[in-house]
């Protein structure tokens, strides 16, 4: 058994996918502290805390932006695409999209770029709470109004 990267809930040795909160589970296990972004340092402003999430695409970290002292999330894009200059556009065009975003109910885009180590990053706000796939799961659907 090994457990889910993102709730800790614990898995079949062989899932893709966490039963639990949905998160995709990375193809090679690693066990903590084998993240090499982990206590790392992002485009010289965000210090890498903890894996909030894996995707297909990239991983999702918790941070902190180091000029201000404030947690911050940071998308990376995986190692294996960033020299694949199609997904390196299509990433940095979410980032751009997402940027010109002005809603509430959106995550304000803070940063976006390929760091000096070649990391293709995007960062944003962070928000304390539990998503909405959580949120259905203890508490069911929502009422229409």
């Amino acid at each position: 058994m090994k457990a889910c990267v993102v709730c800790q809930n614990e898995l079949k040795d062989d899932a893709r996918f966490c039963p639990n909160c949905g998160a995709e589970q990375p193809k090679v296990e690693l066990t903590p502290g084998e993240d090499p972004l982990l206590g790392a340092i992002v485009a010289r402003k965000f210090k890498v805390e903890k894996v909030l999430g894996v995707g297909g695409m990239g991983k999702v970290y918790k941070a902190r932006q180091l000029a201000l002292d404030k947690a911050v999330v940071v998308k990376v894009l995986h190692d294996q695409f960033r020299d694949d200059p199609q997904l390196v556009q299509r990433f940095q065009r979410e980032a751009r999209a997402a940027s010109r975003l002005n809603h509430p109910n959106s995550i304000q885009i803070i940063d976006f770029g390929q760091d000096e180590g070649g990391i293709v990053f995007m960062a944003m706000e962070f928000l304390q709470g539990s998503d909405l796939f959580a949120h259905l799961k203890k508490e069911g659907p929502l009422e229409a109004p």
